[in-house]
C-alpha cells in the first residue's frame, strides 16, 4: 500500500520510498556472476637455472630447476574465483645415456597403463608427474584435488582448495653414474586452466631443458 499523510485536512500522497527501495536493491543483486578463473599475475617459469649436477645416492643428477609462480583473483563483483584456476604442466623430449634411450613412464590421468614420454620434436604433450608418488609428493602439479603438504606444489592461503596463491618447483633431469656421457632434451607447457568453465586454457607458457656432455 502506498504511504500518505494528512496535513489541514488535505490527503497528502508521499513518495513510496520503501517500496522503491526494496525494488532497487532486488534490481542490483540480479541473478549471481558466474565464477570464472582471473589470473592476477604469473611467471611460468621463474628462476630457470644453467645445468647442474647434484649428488644423489651413489649417482649424479643432471638437469636445471625452475619455479612455477601464479596468482589468481577473488571478486565477488566480476565473479572471479581463485579455486577456478589451476595449474597444469605437460612434458615431451627424452633422455639419453651412453649413447642409448632412457625411457621416463608419466602417469595416466585417465586410467590405465603409464604413457611413455613422446619425443621431440613433434610428439604430443603428455600431463608431467610421477607414476609411484612416494611419502607427501602429488602424482602432478597444479590439480587442486591432490594433497597439500608437497613443497613442490602449493596452494596458499590454506585451504589447497581455494588458495589464491600457486607455487611450484622442478628439477627435471637425469641421474646415473660411471662417467659416461649423456642428453637432457625435454620441453615443458605450462598452463593455468578454469575448472569452472570446461577447463579453458588462461595462460599457455613453453620452455625447454637442454643438457648434454661427455660424462656424468
Amino acid at each position: 500500500m502506498l504511504g500518505r499523510s494528512a496535513a489541514a485536512g488535505a490527503i497528502v500522497w508521499t513518495a513510496p520510498v520503501i517500496d522503491s527501495m526494496a525494488s532497487a536493491a532486488a534490481a542490483a543483486s540480479g541473478p549471481p556472476l558466474p565464477r570464472l578463473c582471473v589470473v592476477a599475475a604469473s611467471t611460468i617459469p621463474a628462476n630457470q637455472t644453467a645445468c647442474t649436477k647434484v649428488a644423489v645416492g651413489a649417482g649424479t643428477k643432471v638437469g636445471q630447476t625452475f619455479d612455477l609462480n601464479a596468482t589468481f583473483r577473488n571478486d565477488a563483483k566480476t565473479g572471479a574465483t581463485c579455486s577456478c584456476c589451476e595449474y597444469r604442466q605437460f612434458i615431451r623430449g627424452g633422455f639419453s645415456y651412453n649413447g642409448r634411450p632412457v625411457v621416463l613412464q608419466l602417469p595416466n590421468r585417465g586410467g590405465g597403463a603409464p604413457l611413455t614420454l613422446a619425443p621431440r620434436p613433434n610428439g604430443a604433450y603428455h600431463e608431467d608427474g610421477l607414476v609411484s608418488p612416494k611419502g607427501t609428493d602429488n602424482a602432478h602439479y597444479g590439480h587442486r584435488d591432490e594433497g597439500s603438504a608437497d613443497a613442490a606444489d602449493m596452494y596458499t592461503p590454506a585451504p589447497r582448495a581455494t588458495g589464491c596463491t600457486y607455487a611450484g618447483n622442478d628439477f627435471p633431469g637425469l641421474t646415473a653414474g660411471g662417467g659416461k656421457a649423456y642428453v637432457v632434451g625435454l620441453d615443458f607447457r605450462g598452463q593455468i586452466i578454469d575448472v569452472c568453465n570446461a577447463n579453458k586454457v588462461i595462460v599457455t607458457r613453453d620452455w625447454s631443458v637442454d643438457c648434454s656432455g661427455a660424462s656424468l
